[in-house]
């Protein structure tokens, strides 16, 4: 069974798919392209581009943490950001982290508060 919408649309390649909030997994309305035009590309693609709903909820007060092999991804808010990245708020508010660092922030999460993980997950098949 699929886990996110870019496994569930993934059946016919093609040289366009339609990006992905790494957030909500929604469609954020950025349009991807195979420059060579080859049918490499599944319908859906995540990106770290955030949605419009997205950045309003989460980025309003934190910081997206993203590990892009794996497409895992985490809101810190601003006061943790600081404390525990120690450096300055990415200007997008998107900060893209190694999957070891990634590991370690899971693990810091109470297994309650998890949404559905996305762990071993391809960004796209």
């Amino acid at each position: 069974m699929a886990r996110n919408k870019s496994e569930e649309s993934c059946g016919t390649k093609s040289h366009v798919a339609m990006g992905l909030c790494p957030i909500c997994q929604q469609e954020n309305g950025e349009v991807i392209l195979d420059a060579r035009l080859q049918d490499s590309l599944c319908r859906h693609v995540m990106t770290p581009d955030v949605c419009d709903e997205c950045k309003e909820k989460y980025l309003s007060k934190g910081v997206l943490l993203l590990a892009p092999k794996s497409c895992r991804a985490i809101v810190l808010k601003d006061e943790a950001f600081r404390e525990m990245i120690n450096i300055p708020i990415p200007k997008g508010k998107v900060c893209f982290v190694k999957e070891p660092a990634m590991d370690i922030l899971m693990t810091m999460i109470p297994k309650d508060n998890e949404a559905s993980s996305t762990e071993d997950e391809p960004c796209s098949t």
